[in-house]
């Protein structure tokens, strides 16, 4: 987690949900080790992570719809994304 000025951790609102996930969020999210999420990544079975700050990054939005669309591999997902006009994510492997 980032630091604020002083490198002390800046406040964070409990009952606000993060918008994008860590692999180890989303390790825990789908009940997995950090490592199954990067071999899922890199497998192509997840939905594309975004960069941020030099770290991958989940939408959390868009893995809660993935799992209830029965976990898809990403280049169906993706299909599925587009077909939906969902705003389709990623970028982070470009």
């Amino acid at each position: 987690q980032s630091t604020a000025k002083g490198g002390q951790k800046p406040e964070v609102d409990e009952g606000l949900q993060p918008l994008l996930v860590s692999v180890d969020d989303v390790g825990r999210l789908l009940s997995v080790s950090a490592r199954t999420v990067w071999r899922l990544d890199s497998a192509g079975k997840l939905p594309m992570a975004v960069r941020v700050g030099g770290q991958k990054r989940w939408r959390r939005d868009e893995l809660t719809a993935w799992v209830a669309d029965g976990c898809p591999n990403r280049k169906e997902w993706q299909s599925r994304l587009a077909e939906l006009d969902w705003p389709i994510g990623g970028g982070g492997d470009r």
